[in-house]
Order: C-alpha cells, then sequence, then structure tokens
C-alpha cells in the first residue's frame, strides 16, 4: 500500500525550504521562518486529507484522523542543524503522511485517531537546548527555560512569539503509543545490509559549556615559558577526552564525547588569548558508565588547568536520562517487520528524539531506524536511500495497524 513515489515527492518539496547552496545543505533552523514554511507545506497536505489540523500553543502542527480514545501519535521534526541533510526528521514526517494516506485510502474504520505531530525545535544549533517543541508539549521543560534559552540576543519565548504562536499551557499526559522512524544517523544497518533497527533505548547527554581563564599577553614579546595559554590548555583539555574515550572504547564501552563548538573571545592573531569556551556533549545508553567517565574527563580538565596555572568555570546545560523504550512495543514493530518479511535488528539510539519525552511521561513509546548511508548525517552528504525510506513506513503501516486493534 506504500506509495514510495509520494513519498519522494514531499521529501522533494520539503528540500527545497532552506537550501542554502549548491550542495544541497539545508537550514531550517528552530522557530525560523524556513521551518515555518515547512511546517505550512505539511499543514497544507494534512488539509487536502481531510484531516483536522491545529498548531498548539507551541508551534507543534498536529494532524488528526478521528477516532474514539486515546490517540496512535506518529511523530518527528522538520528543522535541521545549519547546513544539514534532508533526511534527518524528514523521513519520519513524510513516512507518517504517507502512512496516514494509505489508511484513508484502505476506508478502514480505526478504533483509535491516528495523529501526526510535527515538532518545532528538535535540533540544539539555535538554543543549545533539543527537542523544545515536544518538551513543552509534554510539560517537559521549565517556563523559566523559555526566557533563559537565547539565540544571541534572542529569547526562546520571543522566537515563539516571532512565529506568531501564541504560548500557552496545553500539554500532552496520554496516549495509546508514541511512534517514530528515523534515519539511524550511524552506520551499522547501513554496514550489515539490514533494512529496520528496532531501538531497545535512547541515550542520554550531559551538556557543558567550560571556560577556561589564563592569561593575555603579546604573541611577540611573552617567552613560551612564561605563557598562560588559555588556547593552548583548552586545546590539551580536548584532546585529553579523546584519549581517554578511546580508552574507553576500548574496554567495550560505547560512551562518547564530543566538542562541537569552541569560542575565542576577543581573539586576535597577536594575542596570547586569555579566555577560551567550549562546549562538551557527553552521551552513552549506560549511564553508570557515562557517569563515570564525566568524573575522568572533569579530573583531567582540572589536571591540566592546574599544571598550566589556568582557571575553570564548568557551566552544566543539562542532565537527561536514558530510557528504555516498552518491549511490548518492540514487539509489535518485530512483529511488522517478520509479517513482511523485512531483515531487522533490535539496536540503542546514540542520538536523542523527540520519542525520549514521550516515554518519559510513560507512554508507550516505539522507534523505527532506516539505513543511513556510511552513517553520515547532520551534513548535506546525509542519504538514505528512497526504498529503505518506504520499508520503514510499511513497517511503521503495519504497527499502526496492529496497536489500533489492542
Amino acid at each position: 500500500m506504500i506509495n514510495a513515489k509520494r513519498i519522494e515527492e514531499d521529501l522533494n518539496k520539503l528540500a527545497r525550504i532552506g537550501r542554502i547552496d549548491s550542495n544541497n545543505g539545508l537550514t531550517r533552523l528552530a522557530y525560523s521562518k524556513e521551518e515555518t514554511k515547512a511546517h505550512d507545506y505539511v499543514k497544507k497536505v494534512l488539509k487536502a486529507l481531510s484531516l483536522e489540523t491545529k498548531v498548539d500553543s507551541f508551534g507543534n502542527l498536529h494532524g488528526r484522523m478521528e477516532g474514539n480514545g486515546m490517540p496512535i501519535i506518529i511523530g518527528s521534526h522538520l528543522d535541521t542543524v545549519k547546513n544539514g541533510g534532508r533526511y534527518d526528521g524528514s523521513a519520519g514526517i513524510v513516512s507518517g503522511l504517507e502512512v496516514i494516506r494509505c489508511i484513508k485510502e484502505s476506508k478502514i474504520k480505526f478504533k483509535h485517531p491516528v495523529e501526526l505531530i510535527v515538532f518545532r525545535g528538535e535540533e540544539s544549533r539555535r538554543f543549545g537546548k533539543p527537542s523544545l517543541g515536544s518538551r513543552l508539549l509534554t510539560g517537559l521543560i521549565s517556563k523559566n527555560d523559555l526566557d533563559r534559552l537565547k539565540d544571541n540576543d534572542t529569547t526562546l519565548r520571543k522566537a515563539i512569539r516571532d512565529c506568531g504562536i501564541h504560548l500557552g499551557s496545553s500539554t500532552l499526559n496520554s496516549a495509546k503509543a508514541y511512534l517514530e522512524l528515523h534515519i539511524e544517523q550511524g552506520d551499522i544497518l547501513d554496514k550489515k545490509k539490514i533494512q529496520i533497527g528496532i531501538v531497545t533505548g535512547i541515550a542520554s547527554s550531559v551538556r557543558y559549556k567550560i571556560t577556561v581563564y589564563g592569561r593575555k599577553g603579546h604573541s611577540g614579546t611573552t617567552p613560551m615559558n612564561s605563557r598562560r595559554d588559555a588556547v593552548d590548555g583548552a586545546s590539551e583539555m580536548i584532546l585529553a577526552r579523546e584519549k581517554i574515550l578511546m580508552a574507553e572504547h576500548k574496554k567495550g564501552r560505547a560512551t562518547v564525547a564530543t566538542v562541537g563548538i569552541i569560542n575565542v573571545p576577543s581573539g586576535s592573531i597577536n594575542v596570547i588569548s586569555g579566555k577560551v569556551e567550549f562546549y562538551l556533549d557527553l552521551r552513552d545508553i549506560d549511564i553508570k558508565n557515562r557517569d563515570e567517565t564525566e568524573k575522568l574527563i572533569l579530573k583531567t580538565f582540572d589536571r591540566i588547568a592546574k599544571k598550566r596555572k589556568l582557571q575553570l568555570k564548568y557551566g552544566l546545560l543539562e542532565r537527561t536520562m536514558p530510557v528504555e523504550l516498552k518491549r511490548d512495543v518492540q514487539g509489535l514493530i518485530e512483529n511488522s517487520c517478520k509479517k513482511l518479511k523485512i531483515k531487522h535488528i533490535f539496536m540503542p539510539s546514540g542520538a536523542s528524539h523527540d520519542a525520549i519525552y514521550f516515554s518519559y511521561k510513560g507512554i508507550p513509546t516505539g522507534m523505527i531506524f532506516v539505513p543511513s548511508k556510511n552513517g553520515i548525517s547532520h551534513a548535506p552528504e546525509e542519504f538514505t536511500e528512497l526504498k529503505d525510506i518506504a520499508t520503514g513506513a510499511e513497517v511503521l503501516l503495519e504497527t499502526v495497524m496492529q496497536l489500533n486493534q489492542k
């Protein structure tokens, strides 16, 4: 029943929104006009399917196929990182649209409402915190964050209002189930030539803003042995992080840590830097391993700072808990794969997703992964075969059908 050509058409139309260059990179940041335009496209499609549509108090788009009782929710997002790819988030939305089309065409009378939710701001590129729309909808974000989180001088509250959204307090507390199809963003499925990953759990993150304070000086007149260079200290810390994580990898641990932003305020080619800021993102599905590695990294940073006569300031940005997704929902996805004769494996997700917040609320949650070519994501080179997205949509549809019978 899944029509791959319709999926491709939706993907292509969305890929024209926010395209920034000839390399097909996309920039649709949270609560931007580009993200709004992408939501408007999906809203138009939902209305053409005669679904009841609404934009909630936080800007999330809902399209609902009526039924009785608690809804079966399909969700994902349409925002991207800066110069990102066309499949992250979008693959889940276009698959959800196609599932609804197929249900409508089948004329099967559903017991449960089926609802597609297009979330705002899943990526943390603009405000430094991921999954803003799903967190706001599930009530899992502090209202203080609306004013605390900023993109330059723009608060999250102002950005939401600038999109014409009237902030409210509506929250979602219950659902029959939440399902999300997503590209893997790693290379396990691609390498193993497996069509579907059934997600067992979602890793949690710890994020820090780390400020290194040294002493400014002239680049030409300050001897090397007299310097307290914040750049040199930060560089040693960042490389020490890599060494620690590689050692953890050899022990068989899956912990990862990334430094994706480095700032040198008031930097100049002829000045020894007195201040450096960098951001640390640490993740694992095993919270014990993650926390042990966190302590080791911070202890190492302290040692480096002491040796170099630098000062450190740690700003904890976020600490989230990993989740194990419901085994009964995993079982339904597995049954769908077996019925459709689709090769599948069970696997954890190292990336966070909107799904994690529904799981936090106790809503039965399941995720379906489809392959990412060479594991590339958050880049213009991100690619997933159309046939793989269509296969994922088939599994999603069959899982929705099973849920409707329960």
